[in-house]
């Protein structure tokens, strides 16, 4: 098992039937609001001791990279995503290289902070194409790199139901125990 990516057992579509995915291929970054998440779902992640605070929508064309980047200020927190298409496509994760802490922007795709990094900032220690559903390490840099087709995904950003702000990987691993691994 990875600490950058966990694959999950939700055998769960994170959205309402009713939600228009079409339309959720228009832009790079989208947000939802979370009454378009599956009620199954919000209710497992509650029986967990978990919330969603954020849904996210990132819309990737082939060739496409996100760019290295960190969420927020850094850390150790994760989120749950579900992807869509883009078969091949990686999710990468990096580590500083000495003397290259930067300050933390806003990215204007999602009016979102997070730390920017250039490829001659971190070195790349881990990969993998992201399983549907994955628990993904988002506090370390990282990037998508999309390959074929069209990637969509949907990104939950979580606290506990007792106000923790985000989760760390290895409090999510304890929350989630009945639902880490394939079937």
């Amino acid at each position: 098992m990875s600490q950058y990516c966990i694959p999950l057992n939700l055998d769960l579509f994170p959205l309402k039937n009713s939600v228009n995915l079409g339309a959720l291929y228009n832009n790079a970054y989208s947000s939802l609001e979370h009454d378009q998440l599956n009620p199954r779902l919000v209710d497992l992640l509650k029986s967990a001791g978990l919330e969603v605070t954020l849904v996210e929508i990132f819309c990737r064309r082939p060739s496409k990279q996100t760019g290295i980047h960190t969420d927020g200020a850094g850390g150790d927190y994760v989120k749950i995503n579900w992807v869509l298409g883009g078969a091949g496509s990686t999710m990468e994760w990096y580590q500083l290289r000495p003397r290259h802490q930067k300050p933390v922007t806003t990215n204007t795709a999602g009016n979102a902070d997070c730390i920017k990094y250039t490829a001659d900032e971190v070195n790349c220690v881990y990969s993998e194409e992201i399983e549907s559903p994955s628990l993904v390490q988002v506090g370390v840099p990282h990037d998508v790199r999309a390959k074929a087709g069209i990637r969509l995904c949907i990104s939950l950003v979580l606290r506990t139901t007792n106000g923790n702000n985000r989760i760390s990987m290895d409090l999510a691993k304890v929350l989630l125990a009945n639902y880490i691994g394939r079937p």
